[in-house]
């Protein structure tokens, strides 16, 4: 199966394959297009059923990309080089396709409320033992949690 992307907005970084005994991929983010292949090498016993996954695109989305949907196409649905699937015998089945998209939207910022430093409090003593001071941004899950330490005494 060979699909086409909006190569401006995205770039593939991986296909996994979810069927089959046997499953190819390669894809050319410069061109916009990725190809698969997957084949059931016990002959029919583990065929593909209308509703499975097979396989799993992951994109990156670029840092320019334009908002909005980005479809997925299967441009030639009639050339058996860009889709096609076979029973056990190698004959052609009837197939339908959907087509996907990936939904580009503006990313969520979840910004930093505070930074609580423990202990509060800490006394050395020169050329004693040294210390040690943690960081825990508030909330965990802030989009750019890094701590950057500095100091005016050296």
């Amino acid at each position: 199966m060979k699909i086409n992307y909006d190569k401006r907005a995205l770039e593939v970084t991986g296909i996994t394959g979810n069927g089959g005994d046997y499953f190819a991929s390669n894809f050319n983010n410069a061109e916009g297009w990725l190809k698969t292949a997957w084949v059931d090498a016990a002959g029919g016993t583990k065929a593909a059923k209308a509703g499975d996954a097979l396989f799993t695109i992951a994109f990156k989305i670029k840092d320019d990309a334009s908002l909005g949907d980005k479809v997925l196409t299967v441009v030639k649905q009639t050339d058996i080089d860009d889709f096609t699937f076979t029973d056990t015998s190698a004959v052609e089945m009837d197939k339908t396709l959907k087509a996907g998209k990936v939904k580009v939207s503006n990313a969520v910022v979840i910004a930093v409320t505070g930074v609580t430093v423990t202990p509060g409090t800490l006394s050395l003593a020169a050329g004693g033992a040294p210390g040690t001071l943690t960081a825990a941004v508030v909330p965990a899950n802030a989009t750019n949690a890094k701590v950057t330490w500095t100091s005016s005494n050296t």
